[in-house]
């Protein structure tokens, strides 16, 4: 198949990139559904609680401290090694916390705070042969599958892969993602809800970036509608 390219202007193929957390799903009611849980959990063992509540503080900022102070790859132990030099906890205990928290429990609600009408493009993208694929800076598999779009995906690589080993906005894991894709970046579109690191990053990879916002989602919408396919012989 090819696609008529009226982003681009010209027939050619392209794809579609996506960020995860944030990007496929309302990052806002998932945090207060999480909230929730650690204020009952608190209410329950405070002690024990509060201590968890310090290291997803500090494993967040760990990764923001990583992203512009990174002097060696990273790998799926690098924000787990930072949080344990700024809390002193162990490496088992943090571990523990964040699969509880940060990987486990969102599972439960990532489908009700999905953005709906983005999860039903990218399933009818699919129906039509339209390429996707994922960069996130985290592992995005269980995200995926709990939103019913895994078989929709291609290519899903994390920041932490060992192929890769920068954070955003680096350009390096863009770049590869394309290549997986069998693309040019510049046949790239990348979707993402952050302008420092998403937009960014991929803008300096030479792919055309789009912030998700209803606006930009509709307009986006809009354009592939657009797309003539044609068999090719």
């Amino acid at each position: 198949m090819k696609w008529r390219n009226v982003i681009f202007g010209k027939i050619n193929n392209f794809g579609i990139l996506f960020d995860v957390d944030g990007t496929l799903y309302h990052q806002g009611p998932l945090k207060l559904a999480i909230f929730l849980w650690l204020l009952f959990a608190w209410i329950r063992h405070p002690i024990q609680t509060t201590k968890e509540i310090r290291t997803l503080i500090h494993y967040r900022r760990a990764l923001e401290w990583l992203r512009f102070n990174q002097d060696q790859k990273m790998t799926p132990q690098s924000q787990i090694a930072r949080t344990c030099t700024t809390t002193n906890n162990s490496v088992e205990d943090i571990k523990k916390c964040v699969v509880q928290w940060t990987e486990e429990l969102p599972l439960h609600f990532i489908n009700l705070c999905a953005r709906h009408q983005l999860i039903q493009m990218i399933k009818r993208w699919h129906q039509v042969g339209i390429p996707m694929g994922i960069y996130s800076d985290y592992p995005a598999q269980a995200k995926l599958m709990a939103l019913g779009i895994e078989h929709c995906i291609s290519v899903n690589l994390c920041s932490t892969d060992s192929q890769v080993g920068t954070l955003k906005p680096a350009s390096s894991g863009f770049l590869i993602a394309a290549q997986k894709m069998g693309l040019k970046p510049e046949h790239c579109i990348y979707v993402g809800d952050r302008e420092d690191i998403d937009i960014r990053g991929a803008q300096n990879a030479g792919m055309r970036a789009v912030f998700v916002n209803k606006k930009n989602l509709n307009k986006l919408y809009q354009q592939i509608a657009q797309l003539k396919v044609e068999e090719t012989t």
